[in-house]
């Protein structure tokens, strides 16, 4: 085995508030990325202005002369076929061993427990996939900031059991999550591969043919901050416009997701009723998961870094929501949305 030390690097292609842009860099960079590369999917000069000086992070704005710069020549529709292009652009001139690609809302758990599984890699392995798990809500439990609550897998027997643990709500989750299962490819570089949404391809082929192994670090995946957080996430896919080619590869429930939101934007309960049975669990619920082995509830907090590096970012829900509501005010007047207080 290798066991010399292994660097490694962040890229994501991102439209969220600059406070969870932030804790994104900060809690990577404590956790020893060396790199962290941020491409702004949108205009947003409080994220730029939040980021500007912070050593190990790089940001690029992704605006109409980014693309038109580019080799795309525009900007793609598909907000998966920018994040191939920016990852695979930052894959091709990052200076460390490997390049992790992930979303803002994507948090590796233990990054020196990464490092070693990193230095330990067998070197025909083309990247090792980390598996996610989601982050779920204990309903009833006020949170002190965004990153509060325990995490969830997928469960074992869901197709048998998922009726019963989480009634109406079973339709809505996949496997136990509300979210994806597909975890992410930390990717090695320096080799001809093509970086993709959770995995590497090789140059010139569609086949998914690069060597790998499962990791035992996690990431943690926020399928949405808070409840209207978690809203606003569906119906912007509801409401995306209508690409050629082949449709994106959302799951079942993922489009049971989708509709029931948009079917219900402007019914405050219903919407609320959503977010808390595919994201919350009641205390019965939990104790099934416990029994389970299906619930972690080892705590995750970025405070401490995200204060070391950016002491004017507010992480608590209430400031999170309101950014948000001024952010997605066209989004929220098309739909006729309304989230229950």
């Amino acid at each position: 085995m290798n066991a010399k030390k292994q660097t490694w690097a962040v890229v994501a292609t991102v439209d969220e508030p600059p406070a969870l842009i932030a804790a994104f860099v900060a809690h990577h960079l404590a956790e020893g990325a060396a790199e962290v590369h941020v491409f702004l999917d949108r205009d947003n000069p409080e994220a730029q202005a939040l980021l500007r000086d912070v050593p190990g992070c790089f940001v690029t704005l992704c605006d109409e002369a980014y693309w038109a710069a580019s080799t795309r020549r525009a900007k793609p529709p598909r907000h998966t076929a920018r994040q191939k292009y920016n990852s695979t652009a930052t894959y091709q001139k990052t200076r460390a061993d490997w390049l992790l690609h992930c979303d803002a809302d994507e948090f590796v758990r233990d990054g020196a427990a990464l490092e070693a599984e990193l230095a330990n890699a067998a070197p025909e392995l083309g990247y090792l996939r980390l598996p996610n798990v989601e982050r779920v809500h204990l309903l009833g439990h006020s949170e002190a900031h965004i990153f509060g609550g325990g995490f969830r897998g997928a469960l074992p027997g869901f197709a048998a059991q998922g009726a019963e643990i989480y009634g109406r709500f079973a339709k809505f989750l996949n496997d136990g999550v509300s979210g994806h299962l597909a975890g992410k490819g930390i990717v090695r570089t320096g080799r001809p591969y093509l970086m993709g949404v959770h995995f590497p391809r090789m140059q010139e082929s569609e086949e998914r043919i690069v060597p790998y192994e499962i990791a035992k670090t996690q990431i943690l995946h926020f399928d949405g901050l808070t409840p209207l957080h978690f809203a606003l996430k569906l119906l912007r896919r509801a409401y995306e416009p209508v690409y050629s080619g082949p449709p994106r590869p959302h799951g079942e429930f993922r489009k049971a997701q989708f509709r029931f939101m948009k079917n219900n934007a402007d019914r405050p309960r219903e919407v609320k009723r959503l977010a808390d049975g595919a994201q919350g669990i009641t205390a019965e619920q939990a104790e099934t998961l416990r029994s389970l082995n299906a619930l972690d509830e080892r705590p995750f907090d970025p405070n401490a870094a995200v204060r070391a590096l950016f002491p004017s970012v507010d992480l608590s829900p209430q400031a999170f929501d309101t950014v948000l509501e001024i952010r997605e005010a066209d989004l929220i007047a098309e739909a006729g949305f309304a989230l229950e207080t």
